[in-house]
């Protein structure tokens, strides 16, 4: 910048000072407080937990069709909840799961077999195509012996090798270079196989074996216009690349998988970082592929998941190719290939021929039972992938291991920000499982249960032995007390009685009483926004009438029977009309009746409270530049904005944010007690008739 020196007359322009910005913050909180976790097997699809927002993608788009077809060996009793919650456009945390004698993701490695040996020169015809006798066969040129003129070239042929390897062992990149099986029957020589490209699906499961990758040389008598200033200017090759997938399995219909520009192939070239001379755009294979196939939203999972050039082999290849190659004679061959320059990626490697279909001279495709051509028609499929044995018993074994993550702080599940799961539903659990689903709520005080008295293989229980099952889930989940800090006992859990089967659904066997709540939970507080939908609620009657399963095993319980099951924390169906039935409440396993705790919306929304502290620390930890009147201001402002009309009216919470004695003699610490003030479920009602004279009624 221009200083002032003296007097000099002068104009010193000092540009724009932008003073209209603003600091947007962050939004709050901002996800169904009721965010089921579900445990799937799956065709396709992310392994592990991922939160799915059905504003950005579907089920099955981002795990496949037949991982929803209930006559595929993927769908369990966990699916038919899943996809119950998620018609009700409830955002969930989605797990999926895999066996383990499964193997990863299908793939495919593409070797170039290499034989140096002494190849004959052949005559061709003026449009460079290759002169032929009557059998087919190219006629060699000869010499005025009448002897076959012979050059040093190669014999070379494409050959294709998968990987296959246990789930998450799977790495790209480690093919070596190793012998062919081409043999000069003169001189011995064996031929070498380089790795040259490698490509794999998006993830593990057979669904990626169903892709297939297509790669071959453009041409100038193809229909589109051949870019020859990519080949000219850019001294590189063209190429174009598909992705396929197989459509109709009985008759093995492939489809090209669309680029994110909407087409069927995407044009490139072997040169790294290449560049197309036109637009100045990097056109390599690798960056192409990366930001056309795989780099897309979870909408747009084309399946591709690796695209590897190994470039070191390929500049080997190509230099010894391109320098036997430049040395001939030939009218036909692309004048890009010369003795003068070094144009290594301007030679075809895939069909070795010029830009006009004319053959090279020195590279002899030949065919063999391993081996492959690179056209326009070859669909070379990715191979390795397997499901494994899927069974239920595995998955009641992969979810219990997955619960003992909940009980170590040391994982990354108390994370909330990544796993923001707030509760999870006993689809059908073997017990020991359900035994183990209590461990979701023992350490995160932001997560709820949801048990059941049935299991898939222990269908057709009546009352008496679900009840018994029901007090044995409510011992096991006693072991996970609320706080111990003021001995309070567990309240972030309930336990279901009775099962059904599901009206107008595909999938005929039973299904617990959970799956009613599920869907009614789901459509009350499921709402991407956090908030309670109004209209919705299932406190009372009409809300509580089940409307989704019929033929409920358990419909009438006596009533000294209901004051055992309700003493033991257990949750039944009543009759509400002539076959209908309804939840006459839905409770807790909070031993207190007279406690507010005892409901189970207001436990519902003590743990949302909590994912709400826990944003609220995130936004203030570090401060320096608030007094601590300040930050209690600021904290219960949070609190009070993050809970704003998210619960239908139904609470009042007050946030008291404190700088106590002891926070203030430390100078680190800060104090939140949130209140909540809830009303108790009524659900006993005394009545009487009272017999009148009807003169007293005059009177």
């Amino acid at each position: 910048m221009a200083q002032i020196v003296n007097a000099a007359p002068m104009v010193i322009d000092q540009g724009t000072r932008d003073l209209s910005t603003r600091v947007v913050p962050e939004a709050t909180l901002e996800i169904p407080q009721h965010l089921p976790k579900f445990y799937i097997f799956a065709e396709k699809g992310p392994l592990g937990p991922v939160y799915v927002d059905f504003n950005q993608t579907t089920l099955t788009a981002l795990y496949g069709d037949d991982t929803f077809d209930v006559n595929k060996k993927y769908y369990t009793h966990q699916s038919v909840f899943l996809q119950e919650v998620a018609s009700q456009a409830n955002n969930c945390v989605i797990h999926r799961l895999y066996a383990p004698d499964s193997q990863d993701v299908a793939n495919i490695g593409m070797f170039l077999d290499v034989l140096p040996t002494q190849v004959p020169l052949f005559r061709k015809n003026v449009d460079g195509s290759l002169v032929t006798d009557a059998t087919g066969a190219p006629v060699p040129e000869v010499n005025s012996s009448g002897t076959p003129i012979t050059v040093a070239g190669f014999l070379v042929k494409w050959v294709l090798r998968e990987t296959v390897a246990p789930v998450g062992t799977y790495q790209r990149g480690l093919l070596a270079v190793r012998n062919g099986t081409q043999v000069d029957s003169t001189t011995g020589t064996q031929s070498t196989q380089y790795p040259i490209f490698e490509f794999a699906a998006s993830s593990p499961g057979e669904f990626g074996n169903k892709h297939a990758v297509r790669l071959h040389a453009l041409l100038e008598s193809d229909l589109t216009p051949f870019p020859s200033n990519i080949l000219n200017e850019g001294k590189q090759y063209p190429y174009s690349f598909s992705f396929l997938r197989i459509t109709d399995p009985v008759f093995g219909r492939l489809s090209a998988v669309f680029n994110t520009f909407g087409a069927q192939s995407s044009r490139f070239t072997l040169q790294e970082n290449g560049v197309d001379p036109t637009s100045g755009a990097v056109i390599s294979l690798e960056k192409i592929i990366a930001d056309e196939y795989i780099n897309v939203p979870a909408h747009l999972d084309k399946g591709l998941g690796t695209a590897f050039v190994y470039n070191e082999n390929l500049r080997t290849v190509l230099t010894m190719l391109y320098n036997a190659e430049r040395v001939i004679s030939d009218d036909h061959r692309d004048a890009v290939i010369n003795n003068v320059e070094n144009n290594i990626y301007a030679y075809n490697i895939m069909s070795f021929t010029s830009s006009n279909g004319s053959p090279y001279q020195t590279a002899k495709l030949v065919d063999t039972a391993d081996s492959s051509r690179l056209t326009r028609n070859s669909n070379l499929f990715l191979k390795g992938s397997s499901d494994g044995t899927i069974t239920l018993e595995l998955l009641d074994s992969l979810v219990s291991e997955d619960m003992d993550k909940y009980m170590n702080t040391l994982t990354e599940y108390h994370d909330l920000v990544l796993h923001p799961e707030s509760i999870i539903y006993d689809s059908g659990f073997a017990l020991a499982t359900k035994r183990d689903l209590c461990k979701f709520i023992s350490r995160r005080k932001d997560t709820f249960v949801v048990l059941s008295t049935v299991a898939h293989n222990t269908p057709g229980l009546n009352l008496s032995t679900q009840t018994s099952v029901g007090i044995a889930l409510k011992t096991a989940i006693e072991l996970y007390p609320e706080s111990s800090t003021f001995g309070t006992p567990v309240m972030r859990g309930a336990v279901m009685v009775g099962s059904g089967t599901i009206i107008n659904s595909l999938y005929t066997k039973r299904v617990p009483t959970s799956y009613e709540l599920a869907r009614m939970a789901s459509s009350y507080m499921g709402a991407s926004n956090g908030a309670w939908r109004n209209g919705f609620s299932f406190d009372r009657a009409p809300g509580s009438v089940i409307r989704s399963l019929k033929d409920i095993d358990v419909t009438w319980v006596p009533t000294s029977t209901r004051n055992v099951l309700w003493s033991v924390g257990l949750n039944f169906v009543l009759n509400y009309k002539v076959r209908t039935q309804f939840f006459p409440a839905i409770q807790t396993v909070y031993d207190n009746d007279t406690s507010v705790l005892n409901s189970f919306f207001t436990a519902v929304a003590i743990s949302f409270l909590n994912k709400v502290a826990h944003s609220a620390w995130r936004e203030f930890t570090g401060s320096i530049s608030l007094t601590n009147a300040q930050l209690e201001e600021k904290v219960n402002n949070f609190v009070a904005n993050a809970v704003k009309d998210k619960f239908d009216n139904k609470f009042v919470i007050v946030p008291n944010a404190t700088v106590t004695e002891l926070d203030n003699l430390r100078g680190f610490s800060w104090t939140l007690p949130i209140k909540i003030y809830a009303n108790n479920m009524k659900t006993v009602m005394t009545t009487r008739v009272d017999a009148f004279r009807m003169s007293d009624l005059e009177a």
